[in-house]
């Protein structure tokens, strides 16, 4: 009994130093493309300059999804907004306009007050950005002028949760070239995410009524909350 919690516990933690590293990633390719000279630049443009508005978002939006999306397919959308939460690009054309001041998530990200070369990331939550009404993630990180002094907007991430389910099931490792991973699993073991509400975040094949709506309660949770 003793050695079955001993294993538990060390197959818990190294669960937990993959999922911390797969999110400190996704911070840190917010801040990276933050810090991207043209994006800084078409930002500034837009708000600043009403003539060449259109042929600058265009632009923008192209920009997004050839040269920063391509490069992660995790990366379900991007969108840049101005500080009131305004978007003005997007990797999808149909999000540029939307107004995301009401929206929880940009509220924390006003209330964190993000200086250069941090970022945010939010709780998982349904968006219907992009055309996917599926649980994701947001990263966010601040755009700065190059001077640093002042802050332009934010550069959004949508993340999409396979990446974590993946990285909890087994299968990322499989998919990065590893022997071991799904193979050698007992088909009784299960490794899933709530939130602090008791929410289902990722897959379980014992929880099935759906992500963020299958509550999770047990003696065990309570035991970790304590």
């Amino acid at each position: 009994r003793q050695q079955i919690f001993e294993d538990l516990v060390i197959v818990a933690e190294l669960e937990e130093g993959y999922l911390l590293t797969f999110l400190q990633s996704a911070k840190g390719r917010a801040i990276d493309f933050s810090s991207d000279g043209l994006i800084r630049d078409y930002t500034e443009k837009i708000l600043t300059s009403k003539a060449s508005f259109s042929g600058a978002v265009q632009s923008f939006n192209d920009h997004l999804v050839n040269n920063k999306q391509s490069v992660d397919k995790t990366i379900k959308g991007i969108f840049v907004s101005d500080l009131d939460g305004k978007i003005i690009a997007a990797t999808n054309a149909d999000e540029v306009g939307k107004d995301e001041s009401d929206d929880a998530y940009f509220r924390d990200i006003m209330g964190a007050n993000l200086s250069y070369g941090t970022a945010y990331i939010s709780d998982v939550f349904v968006s219907y950005h992009f055309g996917t009404p599926d649980p994701v993630f947001l990263v966010a990180a601040p755009i700065f002028s190059i001077d640093q002094k002042n802050k332009l907007g934010y550069i959004v991430i949508q993340i999409s949760l396979d990446e974590i389910n993946k990285i909890l099931s087994g299968e990322k490792t499989e998919e990065l070239g590893a022997i071991s991973g799904v193979r050698g699993r007992r088909s009784t073991f299960d490794t899933y995410l709530i939130n602090e509400n008791n929410l289902l975040i990722t897959a379980s094949i014992y929880e099935n009524e759906g992500l963020l709506r299958q509550r999770v309660n047990s003696s065990l949770i309570d035991a970790c909350r304590s």
